[in-house]
């Protein structure tokens, strides 16, 4: 990415006053159920937590619009902040109106995180970022090495995925029971899955070189279609996320563009899911019933409410279990799915341990324990202050290395990075630890592989 026109004004440009107060209020939302016993501000608090949130997101917003001229949304007061407030907001909305007890202890667990985040994204920016004003040169890569950089991947990502089809006797996503189906196909199948995703680079690195959006989304395109033959989306709404942003901080997208992709971003998961609801018969779901009745917008929207509801869900279900400090894991969940990657392995994911361990009954997938409760359920409340900053102070240092970078390839490889920390918030640092050096480390393999030289 040549961005040597982007300087880190932004960063410099932030004003500590302003995040400061968002930051106070913060506080006192999450904290308040807990200094005020006597008083029932129930909705009032929470509604301070999200005016907060929004308006952190709404000050990063406006000050990268003013600074660069375009929406900067992979700054750490955009994208973390409203995918914080889309994950957390409705499930601790839900779990208010249900139980206040519950409801309070998910506020405050909430609020300590995001805070946290903001202390580590602020210090890092300020004390670190400002010091170093350099401008940086930008570094050209060889045709012929760029070639390479998309063919190798390429060809093993299809030999893997055909691998993989063959291993699960079917393609996956063509099977019925989507919801188990996919999840069958994947035991025993981890390394072929792992080995596919070096379409992904191969597609990013291609639109870290071209100018030509059409042709770059007519690849984007077959990716995503071959991706999502495994039955199993995240890969596909990675590969779409990451090369739009890698397009947009090359070439800045329209905000009315990259409103209306972000929309069909939401509507492919949410029609995703429905399909593999449908798929899969499952008759005691409520979403189930409702298509059945013909009632797809009202599933369509029930879909997108409760899907982020579940995850508060599982935060508390989590604090409840490992609020015994014998109980926590000090860290092993971080490295537990590299196991999947043995040949032949029956290793189970971290979330679907976690689901049986708390004894979670429902078709497909794993329980994801969110973000907050990943780093509870290793180290505590400490676990939670000290892991959050240090999730602030690396988003800020990636961040940097976007703006800044000095070759196409530390710009993918930041971007990757950022994609999986905002995932991060709903599944927890378990569930991307595994991808996200997965595919950096096909990056520089693939790097070496193909000689990478300077031009000069």
């Amino acid at each position: 990415m040549r961005n040597h026109e982007f300087y880190n004004k932004s960063l410099v440009n932030i004003s500590f006053t302003k995040i400061l107060i968002c930051i106070i209020a913060g506080l006192l939302a999450g904290l308040s159920p807990y200094l005020f016993i006597t008083f029932d501000p129930k909705f009032l608090w929470f509604t301070l937590f999200l005016i907060s949130v929004f308006g952190v997101f709404l000050f990063g917003c406006i000050t990268g619009l003013k600074t660069k001229g375009f929406l900067d949304f992979m700054s750490p007061y955009i994208l973390f902040p409203i995918m914080y407030l889309v994950i957390y907001g409705p499930g601790i909305h839900k779990a208010l109106t249900l139980s206040e007890q519950q409801g309070k202890s998910a506020l405050f667990y909430a609020s300590i995180a995001f805070i946290s985040y903001l202390a580590g994204a602020l210090t890092f920016s300020s004390v670190f970022l400002n010091a170093d004003k350099r401008e940086i040169k930008s570094i050209t890569i060889n045709d012929k090495v760029y070639k390479r950089l998309i063919k190798y991947p390429l060809i093993i990502g299809l030999v893997s995925m055909l691998a993989f089809w063959a291993k699960a006797g079917t393609i996956p996503a063509l099977m019925g029971d989507l919801e188990n189906s996919r999840v069958g196909a994947l035991s025993g199948n981890g390394l072929f899955y792992y080995f596919s995703m070096s379409i992904m680079i191969s597609v990013w690195v291609y639109f870290s070189r071209s100018n030509k959006f059409l042709k770059s989304f007519a690849f984007l395109l077959f990716g995503c279609l071959m991706l999502a033959s495994t039955g199993w989306r995240n890969t596909s709404i990675a590969l779409i996320f990451v090369s739009l942003t890698i397009f947009h901080y090359k070439k800045p997208i329209k905000l009315s563009r990259l409103i209306i992709a972000g929309i069909v971003i939401i509507v492919l998961i949410a029609v995703s899911g429905l399909f593999r609801i449908a798929s899969s018969d499952l008759t005691g779901y409520k979403l189930m019933g409702m298509m059945e009745s013909g009632n797809y917008v009202g599933a369509f929207f029930s879909y997108l409410y409760n899907y982020p509801v579940v995850f508060t869900d599982n935060l508390m279900l989590v604090i409840n279990h490992f609020s015994d400090s014998a109980s926590l894991l000090h860290g092993k969940s971080l490295f537990w799915n590299f196991g999947i990657l043995m040949p032949g392995s029956s290793y189970p994911a971290f979330d679907f341990y976690l689901k049986d361990l708390l004894r979670v009954g429902f078709a497909g997938g794993g329980l994801p324990p969110t973000i907050i409760g990943d780093l509870y359920l290793n180290f505590g409340l400490i676990g939670i202050i000290f892991g959050m900053m240090i999730v602030g102070g690396l988003w800020s240092f990636l961040y940097y290395k976007l703006l800044n970078n000095k070759d196409n390839l530390i710009g993918v490889a930041s971007v990757i990075v950022l994609y999986y920390l905002s995932v991060s918030i709903r599944g927890g640092l378990e569930n991307i630890t595994l991808t996200t050096t997965w595919l950096l480390i096909i990056l520089i393999v693939y790097r070496i592989i193909s000689k990478f030289k300077v031009v000069k």
